[in-house]
């Protein structure tokens, strides 16, 4: 709306910019109302007595295609349709059901490409053990498994030579284990901790029997199985699956739209 100099509200302007629904029957009506001029427009018609707005819900229905009420779709800053309160598709003026199919089309392509990329790389960090420790998987097979049994256990407590402030403790444990003759064995574990521990007790006591992963080819070489060791398949590997199953919903619900586009274009 214009103002005046003294800021009192002028004439107001022509408005633009906004979304207005036609039809052929609308068009063909215009055109008489043009032809007839302003008389033939009635009483109390306004000058652009050639320009009428229509309800969406006005419009008569050749198909049975219906959408989301109030679903929409955008390419680029074009807003190509929206549909009505009854979930009728309603296109802008130089938009056709097929451009929406192809957008639809290549949304649906794009998706499942994510998705079979997510999924192949989950499997490919599931091959190189992503997360696991190496040797571990490599040893832990059911063949390699022996008992062992504790003979000794020494437990030393110490300052941390990176950080004096703390006190590292560490514990030697000797096992002894049947891998092609009678085998020995150690095991290092270290603690720290703020403090120097107060209690005596040690992980491990003599006596005490444990499972051992023994190398095949190298029976002096060994690891400590342990049921909490994360294997090849564990919760990294996993996450690529999270977008695997986005872009597996997205391609299906563009696979949707985009039939019930092919359906529109084909009924119109």
């Amino acid at each position: 709306m214009d103002s005046t100099e003294d800021g009192t509200p002028g004439t107001p302007g022509p408005l633009s910019g906004f979304a207005v629904y036609s039809s052929s029957d609308l068009e063909e009506e215009t055109a008489q109302d043009t032809a007839g001029g302003p008389e033939s427009a009635g009483e109390g018609a306004s000058e652009d007595f050639g320009e009428r707005y229509i309800e969406p819900e006005d419009i008569p229905v050749t198909h049975n295609v219906r959408m989301r009420p109030g679903s929409s779709l955008s390419i680029g800053r074009r807003n190509v349709y929206r549909t009505d309160r009854r979930g009728v598709p309603h296109f802008v003026p130089g938009w056709l059901p097929a451009h929406a199919r192809a957008h639809y089309l290549r949304t649906c392509v794009a998706a499942a490409a994510v998705a079979g990329a997510a999924v192949a790389g989950s499997a490919v960090m599931a091959l190189a053990g992503t997360g696991s420790n190496p040797e571990y998987t490599a040893l832990a097979a059911e063949e390699n498994l022996v008992r062992g049994e504790v003979v000794s256990v020494t437990r030393s407590t110490e300052p941390d030579p990176g950080n004096p402030v703390l006190f590292r403790t560490t514990e030697a444990t000797t096992v002894t284990y049947e891998a092609d003759g009678a085998r020995t064995g150690h095991i290092e574990t270290s603690t720290t901790d703020a403090v120097p521990p107060l209690a005596q007790e040690t992980q491990l006591a003599k006596g005490d029997g444990l499972d051992l992963y023994v190398d095949p080819e190298d029976p002096d070489h060994f690891v400590v199985s342990d049921p909490g060791e994360p294997g090849k398949t564990n919760v990294l590997t996993f996450i690529p699956l999270l977008p695997a199953a986005a872009g597996t919903a997205a391609a299906l619900i563009a696979r949707k739209k985009m039939l019930l586009m092919r359906q529109l274009e084909e009924q119109s």
